[in-house]
């Protein structure tokens, strides 16, 4: 009964980013050591290995407030401690079955959550519950409302109860894609009923390319990556970004009234005035420009943990919303860690989790595509789902052979 709880307790986590004031991340954390998830020795080499990035991050970033940067760096240190317990807790600590019987629980109901509210019938529960739990964002119906111009059903996107409507379909597509490695014997009918709902009643162009990188992943099956494959997979993922590009324009001018075209949003780009209403710039565009900004001034080490203040004194856009200018996890880690200390760190993760170090970056920069936040707990609880199941599937290959 307690692995069914915690394995709910995470899923929940993944979809909704309910943060609970970090108190979900800092449980799971100790109930991961408590539980014997984590040994006692790799559980001191991992403390001191991020501490040691800390202090280094910390003695050559950029200036900042240590109250602020202390807070960020704890939060990420739970956030890890996190990832490494749930790989072991779902390698190690439950069984397959039940694993797969909940997972495809959970994408069905979410699918049937997202048709009831769509239509109504739940007579505004889950409004009511998300006001509760995330008062500060809660309350986002123009966005909504702008939203059903592109929603393919013309329905007002549905949040359930979750940060973003977005993350539902991330949560789904996710939870397909880990599903289609790990069941032994495959649930089509729930796997295409489960996307076609999020693909007509959550329509989201960046998260239909999200999951279509993560089935290549699945199907190409790179541990260790070659160059051929390298290039097809570029080829594909051009190809796939051309074919949204104009959808994702259309989201843009419905969203501001301004003509956006291939011709003039360079333009757009590179005058710093990126509209915010788009997944396209407040995930990839903002993102990265804001990356290669600091990176200027601090190419080795970043910003450093939660420097916020650096981070938007340097960063050529006009905005004075930390979201807004970096709302993708991976470039929100190089732009705190640099390019030492993010290397540092993938060859840290690339040892605990005995993952080919390039394929886990080439993993970390499509999951961490689904959101921000570099040190909070969703995207790394995602990541390790996301390894544990193309462990798993590894591990199927080795037996069929």
């Amino acid at each position: 009964m307690i692995k069914l709880v915690l394995l709910v307790v995470i899923l929940f986590s993944i979809m909704t980013d309910i943060p609970f004031f970090g108190v979900n991340s800092i449980f799971l954390a100790s109930f991961f050591i408590y539980y014997g998830c984590l040994k006692p020795a790799h559980f001191v080499f991992s403390c001191s290995f991020l501490l040691a990035l800390f202090c280094l991050n910390s003695l050559f970033a950029g200036s900042m407030l240590l109250s602020f940067s202390l807070s960020s760096f704890l939060q990420f240190m739970c956030s890890i401690v996190v990832f490494l317990g749930i790989r072991t807790f779902l390698l190690e600590k439950i069984n397959l079955d039940l694993l797969t019987k909940v997972l495809n629980l959970s994408i069905f109901f979410v699918s049937i959550s997202i048709l009831v509210q769509c239509f109504g019938l739940d007579l505004g529960f889950f409004e009511f519950i998300r006001k509760i739990l995330l008062p500060s964002v809660y309350n986002n119906s123009d966005m909504l409302a702008r939203d059903s111009l592109i929603n393919l059903s013309g329905t007002i996107r549905p949040t359930l109860i979750s940060k973003e409507s977005s993350f539902i379909s991330v949560y789904v597509f996710l939870i397909v894609a880990t599903l289609f490695m790990i069941e032994r014997k495959r649930n089509y009918i729930n796997y295409i009923f489960s996307v076609a709902v999020c693909v007509i009643f959550n329509t989201s162009p960046l998260i239909v390319w999200l999951f279509m990188l993560l089935s290549i992943l699945y199907f190409y099956n790179l541990p260790n990556i070659r160059f051929s494959r390298l290039v097809f997979y570029g080829i594909i993922i051009c190809i796939s970004f051309y074919l949204i590009m104009p959808i994702l324009f259309v989201r843009i001018e419905n969203a501001t009234g301004i003509p956006i075209g291939f011709g003039n949003f360079l333009a757009v780009i590179s005058s710093g005035v990126i509209p915010v209403e788009s997944s396209l710039s407040v995930r990839i565009i903002n993102p990265f420009l804001t990356t290669l900004d600091v990176l200027k001034v601090n190419f080795f080490f970043g910003a450093g943990f939660g420097n916020e203040n650096f981070i938007l004194s340097n960063s050529r856009l006009l905005s004075d919303n930390i979201n807004i200018v970096l709302n993708n996890g991976f470039a929100s880690g190089l732009t705190y860690l640099g390019v030492v200390g993010f290397t540092c760190l993938l060859i840290f993760l690339s040892n605990a989790i005995k993952l080919n170090v390039f394929f886990l970056c080439l993993v970390i920069s499509i999951v961490f595509f689904a959101g921000g936040g570099f040190t909070t707990m969703r995207l790394w609880a995602m990541l390790s789902i996301f390894t544990v199941a193309f462990e798993i599937y590894k591990k199927k290959l080795v037996r069929n052979t």
